[in-house]
């Protein structure tokens, strides 16, 4: 048998490392606020946002707790200043007396991922944005000005994006040590992650397996940077690492967009006949250096167990965790959480990559073990 291993941002989270979306975030706000009091003008954001200083107040830096009240006090953000949908939208400035800054938005989907704070939904926003845009439009939308916009400013928080990353994983991480510690049972194949369970269950759920014996490991990297490389060890078995969303050392390899092809509004975008309606979805860029070819030949000719490292199953990956979890040679799911709430959850976002859904019950192994870390 074989073992895949998703790695998702909370392995890098719990590392220190500020990967956060709302760490993002921060770090263009706060870039901006620099530039203010530096009495220059913030061109590279323009396209995304402008920041407007109230004359009567003091300039500040935001932190995550003024942050988040500036996303709360609708007093605080500027009615957007751009054109959607035919329409548009501009307001003048009113000043909040408490406020220091005031943001103008130049962009709906930024305004829209501003005021969202995660991850996936910075994918998410794009389709849904792309989804109304076409609705609106119907068949005309290929070449809108709308949808070119949309396109543009994604590409901007792409590039932006990478930058960040790039900037955040300079420095050297040091290994997290309890971490390790749960990661090590990725090379365990004695027990398949079954050491909370007396004899006749595991042998029940070894009997899935044609071979039990442990063969190859294949690290499934979701994240832009290699730490989990710093985890793989000298065992005697085969273990490599396929980085399928790009690693930042190589800025070609980034892939970044919606995964979800199986909900019934792709469909409809593939009738338009047009690459500028589906350029910034996923499957169009796994050709890079065959990572995708690579992990699907490992799912399609071998049996295999999964292991979910803080991975938040999101949708925007839909595709590719479906063709994973739901193959017959996939045979059990083990997800590292950090308490029965986060169980729940990540069983509910797991669920959401079947449709078979007697599969996903029978495939999800319920651990009773957990990580003291957040994952």
């Amino acid at each position: 048998m074989n073992r895949i291993v998703l790695i998702g941002n909370g392995f890098d989270l719990a590392h220190g490392l500020s990967s956060r979306y709302e760490d993002f975030v921060l770090h263009l706000i706060n870039d901006a606020i620099n530039d203010l009091q530096k009495s220059k003008s913030a061109e590279k954001y323009k396209q995304l946002f402008v920041l407007l200083k109230n004359p009567s107040s003091q300039n500040s830096i935001l932190t995550y707790e003024s942050l988040a009240d500036l996303q709360s006090d609708p007093t605080c953000i500027k009615i957007p200043n751009f054109t959607y949908l035919g329409c548009p939208i501009n307001q003048d400035v009113s000043w909040n007396k408490s406020s220091a800054i005031k943001l103008q938005f130049n962009s709906k989907l930024f305004h829209k991922l501003f005021m969202s704070m995660n991850w996936t939904d910075i994918e998410k926003a794009y389709f849904t944005n792309l989804l109304e845009i076409f609705n609106h439009y119907g068949n005309e939308v290929i070449d809108n000005v709308d949808l070119n916009k949309l396109n543009s400013d994604f590409e901007l928080i792409k590039s932006l994006l990478v930058e960040y990353i790039s900037e955040i994983s300079a420095d050297l991480v040091p290994i997290n040590q309890n971490l390790r510690y749960h990661f090590d049972k990725c090379f365990d194949e004695d027990d398949l992650y079954l050491s909370t369970f007396n004899h006749s269950r595991k042998q029940k759920i070894k009997q899935r397996f044609s071979n039990e014996k442990l063969e190859r490991i294949i690290f499934v990297n979701f994240n832009y940077t290699n730490l989990v490389n710093h985890y793989i060890g000298n065992q005697s078995f085969e273990k490599y690492v396929i980085p399928i969303h790009g690693t930042i050392q190589d800025k070609k390899s980034i892939v970044f967009g919606y995964g979800d092809e199986m909900t019934e509004y792709y469909k409809k975008l593939e009738d338009l006949d047009s690459e500028n309606v589906l350029k910034h979805f996923k499957s169009h860029y796994y050709h890079y250096k065959d990572y995708y070819a690579r992990l699907l030949y490992e799912v399609e000719n071998f049996e295999f167990d999964v292991v979910i490292f803080g991975h938040s199953l999101g949708l925007s990956d839909r595709v590719l965790l479906n063709t994973i979890f739901e193959n017959d040679n996939c045979k059990a799911i083990h997800l590292f959480h950090s308490g029965s709430e986060n169980h729940f959850k990540k069983r509910i976002a797991l669920s959401r990559h079947f449709d078979d859904k007697k599969a996903f019950r029978k495939k999800l192994i319920e651990e009773t073990d957990y990580l003291n870390i957040k994952l």
